[in-house]
């Protein structure tokens, strides 16, 4: 059974890029175009409760559409993050972090939860901004072409 759909729109972004997993316990909706995500659990009365688990960091970008909550995606990649954040007037955006090496001086100031030290981390201090999830996207789509190009030439 093929628990994927690709529904016609997106309800925030009216875009056709809103993806569906059904799952047994409910469905997790997914933009790509506009980036939000919503499931099953932020439906009606129970989304306040559920937002309470949510980071506040993410929490304060959450939208309402009718009787369902939509919270910002986070997409974790080995190249990379892509998470919204907020310019210096409080306006959203999305951004990507690059993933980069820690020196190995550094590393004893990134433990692991496996009593390791980790060897790579997000670069939040210079993330690149984007107007809209999916040019960030692109932008990575396109990084990750040139990289692929880079290695065989």
């Amino acid at each position: 059974m093929d628990n994927h759909k690709l529904l016609t729109y997106c309800p925030l972004c009216k875009e056709q890029s809103l993806h569906v997993i059904n799952m047994p316990d409910g469905s997790m909706l997914q933009c790509l175009y506009c980036g939000y995500a919503s499931s099953d659990k932020f439906l009606g009365a129970q989304a306040e409760k559920e937002l309470l688990g949510v980071e506040e960091s993410i929490r304060k970008f959450a939208k309402q559409d009718q009787d369902r909550t939509w919270i910002p995606g986070i997409l974790t990649l080995p190249e990379g993050m892509i998470h919204m954040v907020e310019d210096h007037l409080g306006k959203p955006l999305w951004s990507y972090a690059p993933m980069k090496m820690i020196p190995e001086e550094e590393q004893k100031d990134y433990p692991d939860p496996n009593g390791g030290f980790y060897q790579q981390r997000y670069d939040t201090e210079n993330q690149i901004p984007f107007e809209n999830f999916y040019d960030c996207l692109e932008a990575l789509n396109r990084i990750k072409i040139m990289k692929e190009n880079a290695t065989t030439v």
